[in-house]
C-alpha cells in the first residue's frame, strides 16, 4: 500500500472534519458579520452626535457674545448669522440664523440634509431693566 494514499476511513474523516470547519465558520460569519455593522453604525452616530455637541457649544457662546451687547447690529426680524468655528473642525452643511423679536433672540442652526443632529436653537431675552 502506498503511504502518500490515504485509506477511504481515513479520508472520510477528514472530509467530516473539514465540514465540521466549513459549518463553523460560517455559523461564526453569520454572528460577527451583524456585530461589526452595529459596530460601524454606532461609530457613525457617535461622531454625529460628537458635532452636535460641538455646534452646540458654539451657538452657545455666540449667543453670549451677543448678550453682551453684539445684539445692537441685528435688526427685527430674521437676520442670516455666520457661526465661527475652530480650525480643524469642519461643521456639517447647514445654515445658521438670528431672529430678534423685540427684545427676544433666537439663534438657530438647521442642518442642509436630515440627519441625526437636528435644529439646535437657543434663546435669549434682554433685559430692560437698570441696574
Amino acid at each position: 500500500m502506498n503511504p502518500h494514499v490515504a485509506s477511504p476511513a481515513t479520508a472520510h474523516r477528514r472530509g467530516g472534519v473539514l465540514m465540521e470547519l466549513i459549518v463553523g465558520l460560517a455559523l461564526l460569519a453569520g454572528v460577527l458579520l451583524p456585530l461589526a455593522g452595529g459596530f460601524v453604525s454606532q461609530r457613525r452616530m457617535a461622531a454625529q452626535l460628537s458635532k452636535r455637541l460641538v455646534l452646540a457649544e458654539l451657538i452657545d457662546g455666540e449667543l453670549e457674545f451677543i448678550a453682551a451687547g453684539r445684539w445692537k447690529e441685528f435688526n427685527e426680524g430674521t437676520n442670516s448669522f455666520l457661526i465661527e468655528t475652530p480650525a480643524g473642525f469642519v461643521p456639517p452643511a447647514g445654515r445658521s440664523y438670528l431672529i430678534r423679536e423685540s427684545d427676544r433672540f433666537r439663534l438657530v442652526w438647521e442642518p442642509e440634509a436630515k440627519t441625526a443632529l437636528g435644529t439646535i436653537e437657543r434663546h435669549w431675552t434682554r433685559s430692560t431693566e437698570t441696574p
